[in-house]
């Protein structure tokens, strides 16, 4: 019997041989695209015709579209969900987006590390640097966000407008939604002539060549590593050298191009990811000579900082998913639908498409990848699934001592009363009374973090573990209002 597969399972199994397989892969569909481009380019030019019998035809012209009206027809319905088995064995790790984005590991599906921390606990305040509930360790030791990142990643969050939130929780992989990406990837059509598409790429280009500055401002550094002496022997190797080093080596794009083939080949128009953009980094080790760098090669890198490195993903399925989330939130407008294409899209179509069941079990070499496509899906495939944004530390202080003073107040009102209850003469009986309510309000706020009875809490538009949160407040301010009524009566006794 087939062991079923788990898309949440992280244990890391996929190597770094699999991951550049998966580069491989896509440097010889970027040179079949602009092969294929240049042969159709030549044949128009023979084609044409002599423009000056057009002279009295009108003219056509073409309305700009944006990214939501093109995609505006295949959104009518959202997908529906339904109930989903789980089938085959663990797959490699995902496709990797970014025309194939360097942060986004090989083969498909699996995971990437401890599955233990992704437990359900007792509700608490997640700390700046505390590792995401249900993030992995992952096998080089490293686990939860990188701080020196998340400091880059804010500061540039903030020179630039952007409201930005890290996720509150390291997300498992949604198998029905996962598959219905997939669908969508394969039936999005390859179009990097439209408007929108080039509008869309454009902006990814511009914002993660403006994220990659704030990292070298920062003191980070990254080369091109010779493909056939790879410094890694896992992908997380690199999120070490990024952690411990503020460097990281970069499979170059162009090596599936050979020495030979000159910029010419690479047609800017049918993949706006091949563009150079005039930066240089060096090759086969970092101080070696330098090297142009493409577009790709840029969200590679950026990718796996950004978004694998914030937070400690892995390159499995969780792990590209989580990348994703990540980084998705330091980009805004157009680019989000060109970096859920290259990313969430190409992942959700390797680990859940067409081939995933084949992809579970299939060597490096037998791996069917994502193919390289320009274009956007329907905006619900950034839009659902999100997960939700990690809450400021100001913002629960705030509200827990806000509400720990209205149950101080009604601590105070519960102990008035049972004094005026006892009547006058009858104060030691009150003061025993008292005390014995005092000791149970110290033990509810022992205990409210494990009590699921939160409807008595008049609170509303929180969740479940913020409602334990807000009741271990107020059962916190009424043991101190109580405690501070019952030692002002014992005062004005003895005075």
């Amino acid at each position: 019997m087939k062991p079923s597969y788990d898309p949440n399972n992280e244990e890391e199994t996929t190597t770094q041989s699999q991951r550049e397989a998966r580069w491989r892969n896509q440097s010889l569909q970027y040179r079949v695209r602009s092969e294929a481009a240049r042969l159709a380019k030549d044949s128009d030019n023979e084609t044409k015709t002599d423009s000056s019998t057009n002279k009295g035809a009108e003219t056509s012209t073409t309305t700009k579209t944006n990214v939501t009206q093109v995609n505006s027809n295949s959104q009518k319905h959202l997908p529906g969900r339904h109930d989903q088995r789980k089938h085959g064995r663990d797959q490699g790790g995902g496709s990797g987006g970014g025309g194939g984005a360097g942060g986004s590991g090989g083969g498909s599906g699996g995971a990437d590390g401890d599955e233990g921390s992704s437990r359900a606990a007792a509700p608490k305040k997640i700390g700046k640097f505390d590792p995401l509930p249900g993030a992995p360790k992952l096998k080089n030791g490293n686990r939860g966000p990188d701080p020196r990142l998340v400091a880059v990643a804010e500061d540039y969050a903030k020179r630039n407008g952007i409201d930005f939130k890290r996720q509150a929780e390291y997300v498992k992989v949604d198998e029905t939604r996962a598959k219905q990406i997939a669908d969508a990837y394969e039936k999005m059509k390859d179009d990097p002539r439209n408007p929108a598409v080039r509008e869309a790429y454009q902006d990814l280009i511009d914002q993660t060549t403006a994220q990659y500055r704030a990292l070298k401002e920062n003191g980070y550094d990254f080369w091109f590593y010779d493909p056939e002496n790879s410094p890694y022997s896992i992908p997380t190797d690199a999120l070490h050298d990024l952690r411990t080093n503020q460097r990281m080596g970069v499979f170059p794009t162009e090596a599936g191009y050979g020495s030979a083939e000159s910029a010419e080949k690479l047609d800017v128009d049918a993949n706006p990811m091949l563009a150079d953009t005039g930066i240089q980094w060096s090759y086969g080790s970092p101080d070696g000579p330098k090297k142009r760098v493409l577009a790709n090669d840029l969200f590679r890198a950026v990718h796996d900082a950004f978004g694998h490195g914030l937070e400690g993903s892995g390159f499995r399925a969780r792990g590209e998913e989580n990348a994703w989330q990540a980084h998705v939130r330091l980009f805004r407008g157009p680019a989000v639908a060109a970096i859920t294409s290259e990313t969430r899209g190409q992942n959700s179509w390797v680990n859940f498409g067409p081939f995933a069941e084949q992809n579970q079990t299939a060597s490096q070499e037998a791996t069917v990848y994502a193919p390289q496509k320009v274009g956007l899906m329907p905006s619900w495939t950034w839009m659902l699934g999100r997960a939700g944004d990690m809450e400021d530390e100001t913002k629960h202080v705030r509200l827990w001592e806000n509400v720990k003073h209205y149950g101080e107040v009604e601590g105070i009102k519960q102990a008035r009363q049972v004094i005026d209850h006892f009547g006058p003469g009858n104060e030691h009986k009150a003061l025993i009374y008292l005390q014995q309510e005092i000791q149970k309000a110290a033990k509810s706020v022992l205990h409210a973090q494990n009590d699921d009875n939160t409807s008595s809490v008049k609170f509303s538009g929180f969740n479940k573990e913020q409602l334990a949160v807000v009741k271990n407040a107020v059962n916190a301010g009424r043991y101190e209002g109580m405690r501070q009524y019952y030692n002002a009566i014992i005062k004005s006794i003895h005075d």
